[in-house]
């Protein structure tokens, strides 16, 4: 992936709607589940931050399919992963699917984070399943960026939703919090952002005294984040534009290509004018400062 290129998709992007197979499923927490989906067809790839639509039923009038994140792709077997949360009829219909079962898959959508080819000291903000393009990015800087120091922060109501068995198995080591206190830190994920974003920036405070560079970041070089609006409208405020910061944005995206209008997101150009995006077409990844969180 060119982590400088463009943030939204090109015009021309092709889309596929092909078919395919649930090849494994299993729960890696309470109603939370990773599917494995084998698509032979597709044989392009997907960079950190994209996502696939599915369609999520087999009766003739549930015709709108629903958004995942990528999880993880596996391009030499042509197979994709993705976490889900049993919510609604959608998702436990999808639950109770077995091996062989053929879904209607449409894919590649949205674009990808851009990391700067710079960046030494980076933050990954995620909450909910918010964590499936976090883990997804984490595990392409680990492969691409060795030299970056990577902080993970996840936070969940409890223990539950932290998902943690992904964290074993994909090897990251990560900060948590949850809201009832029932593992890591008692409080909200953007507490532990706003403690180390406060601690990193003290620590290069000295160094950037003697330095005639002011343009050179604080903190973080760069900060990424994936949950609920309010986490992210915090994290948001504690970054106040020090360093590079984007977002991936969560909504019912019907179409998946901007084309049905569902997934309007209010956005602040650089002229501060107010302008209207949609989020799986311009999305779901945004400059974190251009986003105008509606609570």
């Amino acid at each position: 992936m060119n982590t400088e290129a463009q943030a939204a998709p090109p015009k021309n992007r092709r889309y596929f709607h092909l078919d395919c197979a649930i090849i494994g499923q299993r729960e890696i927490a309470q109603e939370h589940f990773v599917i494995r989906l084998s698509c032979p067809e597709y044989d392009g790839d997907f960079s950190p931050g994209q996502f696939v639509n599915l369609k999520c039923d087999d009766t003739p009038y549930g015709r709108l399919y629903r958004p995942f994140s990528i999880l993880r792709y596996h391009k030499h077997s042509r197979t994709i992963e993705i976490l889900y949360k049993v919510v609604g009829s959608g998702t436990m219909w999808l639950k109770e699917q077995p091996e062989g079962t053929v879904l209607k898959i449409l894919l590649p959508l949205g674009n990808a984070f851009t990391v700067p080819n710079g960046a030494r000291r980076v933050a990954l903000v995620a909450g909910g399943v918010g964590i499936a393009p976090m883990i997804f990015l984490a595990e392409h800087l680990r492969n691409t960026r060795p030299q970056a120091d990577v902080l993970f922060l996840m936070g969940a109501r409890a223990k539950d939703g932290l998902c943690i068995p992904l964290f074993e198995e994909a090897r990251i080591d990560a900060e948590y919090a949850t809201e009832d206190g029932s593992f890591g830190h008692n409080g909200l994920v953007t507490d532990l952002l706003r403690q180390r974003f406060t601690a990193s920036s003290a620590e290069q405070s000295d160094a950037q005294a003697e330095s005639s560079d002011s343009a050179q970041s604080q903190g973080f070089d760069y900060i990424a984040c994936c949950g609920p609006t309010a986490m992210m409208a915090e994290v948001q405020h504690i970054v106040e534009g020090r360093c590079k910061a984007e977002a991936s944005l969560e909504e019912r995206m019907a179409c998946g290509i901007g084309a049905c209008f569902g997934c309007v997101q209010t956005i602040r150009e650089d002229d501060g004018t107010i302008a209207r995006a949609t989020t799986c077409r311009d999305g779901p990844v945004f400059p974190l400062d251009k986003v105008v969180f509606e609570q």
